[in-house]
């Protein structure tokens, strides 16, 4: 593998599941405009191997443990490393005007500014900063996402970006800057509303155990979910909640679960990208 030379304004990150294909245009996009891209292909994606960057193929040990492999195979190979990581889902679609918007943010942004969220949306947390960006396509600071670990391998799927941005939001400001060019296509990864439902909240009750988030913030979240699960006739989102809240007291019940239906790495196995 080639040395990547220093002097990159950032280095970005996409994490390849289900839509390889639209990963390969981004990354070819981000290529032509200078920033070194690592694509982080978890077990059962497919991604074009002629693709400008490096590709990093693991098994699929979730989102989080996907971004810190990118970025430790990054600091290996590099001179030098960027004061940026872009990372974004493989379901994001991007143009070179967008790309060219980014990079203009992240050289005026104020250094009290530790990470920016480019995905319109704002995710709700029931942590202690309330509402947050989200981690579909975010850039965040070399130096403190080091500091603060990185992602915790503890979250296979979901909530490791809301945990992520709780442990920054204490070091430094998020900020959410929306770039209407950019179009997320959203739920590539999970696709079944019940599995989905399920994971998410297995992933909430190991937020609230990492974050000590009150019990009174978990229900609120655990209610809305349902209700807008409801709302929208999502019936089997709401029931795989549910399995999800009694699922969680059983460890081998529900790492059983994850890897039949997601083909989910263990937490052992997601433990050994765990940021040094």
């Amino acid at each position: 593998m080639a040395v990547i030379n220093a002097g990159l304004e950032a280095l970005v990150v996409i994490v390849v599941h289900s839509r390889g294909d639209l990963a390969t245009r981004s990354a070819e996009i981000y290529s032509r405009l200078g920033l070194a891209t690592v694509l982080s292909c978890t077990s059962s994606s497919e991604v074009d191997t002629a693709v400008t960057g490096n590709i990093l193929r693991i098994p699929n040990v979730g989102y989080g443990s996907a971004v810190n492999a990118a970025v430790v195979h990054f600091r290996n190979i590099a001179l030098d490393h960027p004061k940026w990581i872009v990372i974004s889902n493989d379901d994001i679609e991007v143009s070179e005007n967008a790309v060219d918007e980014v990079k203009r943010i992240l050289r005026v942004i104020p250094p009290s500014v530790v990470a920016v969220g480019f995905d319109a949306a704002r995710a709700w947390s029931p942590g202690s900063s309330g509402f947050s960006i989200k981690g579909s396509f975010f850039a965040v600071r070399w130096d403190e996402f080091f500091q603060c670990g990185g992602f915790d391998p503890r979250f296979f799927l979901y909530f490791e970006d809301t945990d992520l941005f709780e442990r920054l939001s204490k070091v430094g400001r998020l900020a959410l800057i929306p770039i209407p060019e950019i179009r997320h296509r959203g739920a590539g990864s999970t696709g079944k509303t019940f599995r989905a439902g399920f994971q998410i909240t297995i992933s909430a009750i190991e937020f609230r155990k990492a974050n000590q988030a009150s019990l009174r913030d978990f229900v609120e979240w655990l209610t809305l979910t349902v209700g807008s699960s409801l709302l929208s006739r999502q019936l089997a989102h709401s029931v795989g909640v549910v399995v999800g809240f009694f699922a969680a007291r059983f460890p081998g019940l529900h790492n059983s679960l994850s890897k039949r239906w997601f083909n989910a790495a263990t937490f052992d196995q997601r433990k050994e990208f765990r940021l040094e």
